[in-house]
């Protein structure tokens, strides 16, 4: 498999970072954060892969009182992942946040933005503002994947707050969303006894590794999502080119 670490281009070091990194990565994900300087990124011939901006950055692509600001978020991403050649541009469905919410609206923005590089992330069943994620559920997921024609990035942590939320046991949970075909991976560590997402480093947690690693295709492009210290994120990187 191909394995990448996730960036945010805002990080103060993110330049020597890179340096020592890149040469043990296969690809480079980075956060499409608008008014961020990208020059960095031209500075090492390394694929990369965008991931758009999420409710953290005050987006939400089920509101469709949010739709020019939602435009102008993926517009970015587009732009940029022209500017690198990037192969997928990563989204999340969205929140209910209000009555303007809805996983039609999702769909509906999705068909309009029309772009073959986008892949939507399966998201945690609680967001972090206390309203629940669209695009937590197979159904969910499967609904939107068949109404849009866009593939799927499975989150493995995501996945596991989503099997405590609906009582499920989290690897037979993730069983059921490789059903979806996904075509990209974000691995991180956590606990399966727990609704946050931790984005601890692998093996700090207690989710089952070893039994994702070996869903994952042998061709597979996987982005560790794990906190942006070196030592332990060569750590993450030697754990997944084990055997």
């Amino acid at each position: 498999m191909k394995i990448g670490i996730k960036i945010y281009p805002n990080n103060p070091d993110k330049g020597e970072y890179l340096k020592r990194i890149a040469d043990v990565t296969d690809f480079i994900e980075v956060m499409a954060v608008r008014d961020a300087d990208f020059g960095f990124m031209e500075d090492y011939d390394i694929p990369y892969v965008i991931h758009n901006e999420h409710f953290r950055f005050g987006v939400n692509l089920s509101d469709s009182g949010m739709l020019e600001r939602n435009l102008v978020s993926v517009r970015f991403s587009q732009e940029l992942a022209d500017r690198f050649n990037a192969r997928f541009i990563i989204v999340h469905p969205g929140l209910n946040d209000n009555d303007k919410c809805s996983i039609e609206n999702v769909i509906k923005f999705l068909n309009m933005v029309n772009d073959e590089r986008i892949l939507i992330e399966n998201l945690p069943y609680w967001a972090t503002t206390g309203s629940h994620c669209f695009g937590r559920s197979f159904d969910e997921l499967e609904r939107i994947i068949k109404a849009c024609g866009c593939g799927l990035c499975l989150d493995f942590g995501h996945a596991s707050l989503c099997a405590y939320g609906f009582k499920r046991e989290h690897v037979e949970f993730v069983k059921d969303l490789f059903k979806l075909n996904p075509v990209y991976f974000h691995i991180s560590d956590g606990h399966a006894e727990n609704d946050k997402d931790e984005h601890m480093h692998l093996g700090e947690g207690n989710l089952d590794l070893a039994s994702f690693k070996r869903m994952i295709p042998d061709s597979a492009m996987v982005a560790i999502e794990t906190r942006p210290e070196l030592e332990k994120q060569m750590n993450d990187i030697r754990f997944m080119r084990s055997d």
